[in-house]
């Protein structure tokens, strides 16, 4: 998308099953314009 401009999107998150914290970071994997960025941290979940 061009410069200055925003847009949404929606990400599913999936948590393991079975964990011993009270918090977990949500990763995005990213590519930009063809190359990967890799996994850039978006939020944390706590609980």
């Amino acid at each position: 998308m061009p410069g200055g401009e925003t847009k949404e999107t929606t990400v599913r998150v999936r948590f393991p099953g079975k964990f011993s914290t009270h918090s977990m970071p949500i990763l995005a994997d990213v590519d930009w314009d063809g190359q990967r960025l890799g996994e850039v941290a978006e939020a944390i979940a706590y609980w």
